[in-house]
């Protein structure tokens, strides 16, 4: 016999083992990535047209459940809206300074959020001006790298 041959005693260990495994890899969720990864199809346009954003309405939702993440609860500023014909840049703030106007409420890096019209989202940190990253964004956009961009995000 070789060395490599499982003894009846490694038997019951294996079974166990194969079970666990079974058991984690299930419950991790894993097992439904893997069959949609299967299951998906592979026309790449309809899967793009499928996330694509067409309306403002589509575009707030989004850019409000990318918000939910902060750790504090942010308000969304409607009037500080940019649109442009690639997305939106929407402008958030702590829902206290919204009430209050008072600045001590006012959270640093309280950041916007750049909602792309294939459904990418990108937030940005207050460090520079909202300004700023829309020049950038029309920079890219007018140079035709906007796509490539938001497709590698």
């Amino acid at each position: 016999m070789s060395k490599n041959n499982i003894t009846k005693k490694q038997i019951p260990l294996l079974i166990f083992l194969t079970i666990m495994f079974a058991v984690i890899f299930y419950s991790s969720g894993i097992t439904d990535s893997i069959q949609k990864f299967f299951t998906r199809t592979s026309d790449v346009s309809t899967i793009e047209i499928m996330n694509e954003i067409t309306t403002l309405q589509e575009a707030k939702g989004k850019a409000i459940e990318s918000a939910a993440r902060f750790p504090h609860r942010a308000i969304l500023i409607d009037d500080q809206t940019v649109e442009r014909s690639y997305g939106w840049f929407f402008a958030f703030a702590p829902e206290k300074y919204i009430e209050t106007g008072e600045m001590r409420y006012q959270v640093p890096g309280s950041p916007f959020i750049f909602v792309g019209r294939n459904g990418e989202t990108e937030g940005f940190p207050s460090s520079a001006t909202r300004s700023f990253f829309v020049d950038e964004y029309d920079r890219m956009y007018e140079a035709g790298e906007l796509d490539n961009y938001l497709n590698n995000l």
